[in-house]
């Protein structure tokens, strides 16, 4: 794919950067006024069941892997050349798994366009 290609620009880096750190922050400061409103009306939080656990969980990595779904298509990622380093942030902010599934999402949906001719 030549995605990591080592560069002396780093402005794709430092804006994807940014970008994840931002979405990062704003999910924290919803969390945090969530959890003041939740513990303001009944004075505590309530506790989930194994499956409202389950559910949550899956929303947050679905919320997660759509936002690199969409960023990807926006900058074109098989067209972005990023150095190594790129990759190690992403993996360390997301984890491994998170993008893997959105690879093999993306590798599905590049397949589709070939077969169906949107490409």
């Amino acid at each position: 794919m030549r995605v990591l290609v080592p560069t002396g620009d780093m402005t794709a880096v430092r804006r994807t950067t940014q970008f994840f750190l931002n979405s990062f922050e704003e999910r924290l400061v919803a969390q945090r006024k969530e959890r003041e409103m939740a513990t303001a009306e009944l004075g505590f939080k309530k506790q989930l069941s194994k499956e409202e656990r389950f559910e949550k969980k899956k929303q947050r990595l679905a919320a997660i892997a759509g936002s690199l779904v969409n960023l990807a298509t926006m900058l074109h990622f098989n067209c972005l050349r990023m150095p190594a380093t790129a990759a190690y942030i992403l993996c360390a902010f997301f984890g491994l798994q998170v993008l893997v599934g959105v690879l093999k999402i993306k590798k599905l949906d590049q397949q589709e366009r070939l077969i169906t001719g949107t490409a």
